[in-house]
């Protein structure tokens, strides 16, 4: 495609480089309360500024529920990618959604455009990153953009330095973000660093493990003396449409065995991954944390999953229509978002990050599968996953995943869910496997109160309420 390997000018430009090959791939394969929920914050905003205003398939039997693991400072459970829509309105949309943690795309570049300047730009980002802490927004800082005097393509690999000089570059962020007000301590090295650019797959890390290695090793072990609690995730793995593949893809399948063998195990907190429902190797985000569940355990690592980027376009273009579910639109993209929160919570992801906070414009070709991946409209106004989201956040909330629900629980073999606990008063999420609506009746407990994706109540006849392909949520007390 046009331009991809080039250097673009904008920071959501490098950053998408990776997933318009995907696009381009796909082109070518052609709210309610419930007890115990999270009650969501008003914004606190850096200037006077509207509120963002709003209106108000069947998939592949899931994997065994697993917990996530307990990781001592870990990233909270809901998060976005707002890919740089970040000012008033942007941060309003962030927190009237209930993400509790930001997706920032941080650019050294910009920090450093000069090599070993005096004092790095902080201005660039001190005012976003002051403005997310005082909301109680956790940051994810996304360190990629690689300045030229650094690496011949923005995405890396280190051509021109040794990775000490980016050591020394973090080392200097971290002092200076990992402190009051800004309280900054998850970072994750490069976008999709499994990825391949022009010429000859030589651009970004996916050919270049043992290097990406080598900058974990020179890097992480200054970030974790000067900040105790930091935590460094794998740069989100692509780990799609493979270079083994016909027709032949940009991602590298060896890539994090590269790392591994090169000994960068250590260097690293968090085993992280993206995913997008139209690949052809993964019905669901489940499936495809299992692979890579499968994956590292035989590499013999056991570091928590977190997904930084799932998404679905609600653009009606048939050529991105996923496998298994219906036509897009923006009433199965909410669909989509809530299956695929609870589904990865049930895989035991820890964290998961919707791609993206707001539809977008390019031109690209290949980007146009991501333009419409968005919470909010063009015009600010939000769609109906926004709300989903909303709903997701404050009746899950923190609880944890207890058990899947079969057929014996929900009275119907057409239906499926999950519980969320505490034991005591339980949370259902139940959605049908058809596009027929279906009766839930409870075997046992009682059925306090049903309410649809988006927080509206629902009908209940007894223990029964009726179930289709949207998810809803069922507040159930078990029997004593």
């Amino acid at each position: 495609l046009p331009g991809l390997g080039a250097r673009r000018p904008a920071r959501a430009g490098r950053r998408v480089g990776a997933i318009a090959l995907i696009g381009a791939f796909w082109l070518l394969t052609t709210a309610g309360c419930s007890s115990g929920g999270d009650s969501l914050p008003t914004p606190v905003l850096p200037a006077a500024t509207a509120v963002v205003p709003g209106d108000s398939g069947a998939t592949q039997p899931l994997p065994p529920v697993l917990a996530a693991p307990d990781v001592p400072g870990g990233l909270l459970r809901y998060a976005i990618d707002p890919l740089g829509n970040t000012g008033p309105d942007g941060i309003a949309a962030i927190v009237a959604s209930g993400s509790q943690v930001v997706r920032v795309h941080f650019s050294w570049a910009q920090l450093e455009p000069q090599a070993a300047a005096p004092v790095p730009h902080w201005a660039v980002y001190d005012a976003l990153f002051t403005h997310l802490q005082q909301n109680g927004i956790q940051v994810l800082a996304t360190v990629g953009d690689c300045p030229t005097w650094a690496c011949s393509d923005a995405a890396g690999p280190l051509d021109k330095v040794a990775p000490p000089v980016f050591a020394s570059f973090m080392a200097a962020v971290v002092a200076h973000y990992s402190q009051p007000p800004f309280n900054i301590h998850y970072w994750e090295f490069f976008n999709e660093p499994d990825s391949t650019n022009p010429p000859n797959h030589g651009g970004s890390w996916g050919l270049h493990g043992a290097q990406y290695a080598a900058l974990l090793q020179a890097t992480v072990p200054q970030v974790r003396t000067l900040d105790p609690q930091a935590r460094v995730l794998l740069g989100g793995l692509a780990y799609e449409w493979f270079m083994d593949e016909k027709p032949p893809g940009p991602f590298n399948r060896t890539f994090l065995q590269d790392v591994v063998a090169a000994g960068g195990a250590p260097y690293f907190d968090y085993l992280n991954f993206h995913y997008y429902p139209q690949n052809p190797h993964f019905p669901s985000i489940a499936d495809k944390a299992a692979a890579l569940r499968q994956l590292e355990r035989g590499l013999g690592l056991d570091k928590p999953l977190v997904c930084t980027e799932v998404g679905l376009t609600s653009s009606s273009d048939p050529r991105w229509t996923a496998p298994g579910w219906p036509p897009n639109s923006e009433a199965v993209q909410g669909r989509f978002l809530v299956r695929a929160y609870v589904e990865g919570f049930a895989a035991g992801l820890s964290s998961i990050a919707w791609f993206t906070l707001r539809d977008w414009r390019d031109t690209n070709p290949g980007y146009q599968i991501f333009l419409q991946t968005g919470l909010v409209r063009l015009d600010g106004s939000l769609k109906p996953a926004a709300t989903a989201y909303r709903t997701l956040r404050h009746e899950v909330g923190r609880r944890p995943v207890l058990r899947r629900l079969d057929a014996a629980a929900l009275g119907s073999p057409g239906l499926t869910g999950l519980a969320f606990g505490p034991a005591g008063t339980e949370v259902w999420v139940v959605w049908s496997l058809s596009d027929q609506a279906q009766p839930a009746t409870l075997a046992a407990g009682t059925l306090t109160r049903a309410l649809d994706l988006y927080g509206t109540p629902l009908a209940v006849t007894g223990t029964s309420v009726s179930v289709g392909p949207d998810p809803v949520y069922l507040e159930v007390d078990p029997p004593r």
